[in-house]
């Protein structure tokens, strides 16, 4: 089966097809968590257990776009590689958040921002104020330890 990430329509057939869910269900969904989506939120919602979904004949489709300031080296070097090593690795966005007091500690999920240091460990919470602190905390811990997972053992489900 092909998951055609060009495209949103690529992506909204190849959710339908694979997850056996109609059109109308991933777009009612779609629109009512539209600022964030949760994979798995949306697999309790349609009863998907994705210990049952087969991903071995998967074949995707994508295409990257990346910024880089140091003329392709760290991609030489590194190749494209998700956040988690992006961060750790003497990357050029490491050495730019390092310039502006922000380093993280992946081992520890911990975040230091001009010295003082935050938990970004990642743990599902329902009703948070997006705009505190504890939220904003979270939506950073739920891209470095959740989305990067959830890209690894299911495909992202929507662009």
């Amino acid at each position: 089966m092909i998951f055609d990430l060009r495209t949103v329509e690529g992506t909204k057939k190849f959710i339908i097809d694979w997850l056996g869910i109609d059109n109308d269900s991933l777009m009612r969904y779609a629109l009512l968590n539209c600022n964030e989506i949760d994979v798995d939120n949306f697999c309790e919602e349609h009863g998907i257990d994705l210990n049952n979904i087969s991903i071995d004949d998967l074949t995707y489709v994508a295409s990257h776009v990346t910024t880089c300031s140091d003329e392709l080296q760290s991609i030489r070097n590194y190749g494209l590689v998700d956040l988690k090593l992006t961060l750790s690795l003497p990357t050029p966005l490491k050495k730019f958040l390092k310039e502006h007091g922000i380093e993280f500690d992946i081992e520890t999920k911990t975040m230091k921002v001009c010295g003082e240091t935050f938990d970004v460990s990642y743990k599902k919470k329902n009703n948070l104020d997006r705009d505190s602190l504890e939220g904003k905390l979270h939506k950073i811990a739920r891209k470095l330890f959740y989305l990067c997972r959830a890209t690894k053992n299911m495909a992202v489900l929507f662009i």
